[in-house]
């Protein structure tokens, strides 16, 4: 990972994908996240900070152990302390967010020892209070609905259609403003495109920002073999 030029580090965006054998080849200690991207993410915050520090979150994505299991993700929002640092604030939410997922796993399957075995997505994000005054809530990464279980249906030539139960959640971070969508035939500014989301989507988002829209704009869109 690198970046293309001086300017294209101050975005505020930030993250990593590697594929299943690097994460295997990673991990030193059966540690979801490999302490190696750790420190090559904590190196990338270190220069994205310089945009804005105040607030940050990081979303994990991790494939599951087989076809036939969903993915599963955890999210943790931070605000940073007075004199602390963001970075050591993320990544230890985190940790503790990981260690409490696999213990409930452990205890209620004991056979569930190991951490999968798949693809790993970082997905984080730092910002400045530019037009607002920094709250968890309006903090990225952003969902509109948090993580549900969903029918998904599939076709297939032998067996026809046919769907199963999966762990489906949506997670956005994104740069700059998002101000009206045009749903029909006019567009609709953010604040009553809210109140039209919390319907359509029967879920009330608590955030009061405009990303926490684009969230639920594309949980809406999203919807390939998700039938209502």
């Amino acid at each position: 990972l690198g970046f293309a030029s001086a300017s294209a580090a101050m975005c505020g965006n930030w993250g990593l994908l590697s594929l299943a054998e690097h994460v295997v080849q990673a991990r030193t200690n059966g540690e979801v996240v490999p302490e190696c991207f750790e420190k090559l993410l904590a190196k990338m915050l270190a220069v994205i900070e310089m945009r804005g520090a105040q607030a940050g979150g990081i979303a994990c994505i991790l494939a599951g152990d087989s076809a036939e299991d969903s993915a599963w993700s955890c999210r943790v929002r931070v605000l940073k302390a007075k004199r602390g640092q963001l970075c050591k604030s993320i990544f230890s939410s985190l940790h503790r967010k990981l260690a409490r997922h696999h213990c409930l796993w452990r205890r209620l399957i004991p056979c569930c020892r190991k951490v999968p075995r798949k693809t790993l997505i970082l997905q984080g994000h730092s910002r400045f209070g530019t037009s607002s005054a920094p709250a968890v809530i309006e903090t990225h990464p952003h969902q509109w609905t948090p993580a549900q279980t969903r029918r998904v249906w599939s076709w297939d030539a032998t067996n026809g259609w046919s769907w199963k139960i999966v762990d489906c959640t949506l997670t956005i971070t994104h740069n700059g403003d998002f101000d009206a969508w045009r749903p029909y035939r006019d567009m609709v500014d953010v604040g009553v495109l809210g109140h039209w989301l919390d319907r359509i989507l029967c879920v009330r988002s608590p955030a009061h920002g405009d990303s926490s829209k684009i969230a639920g704009v594309l949980e809406l869109l999203a919807c390939q073999s998700v039938w209502f």
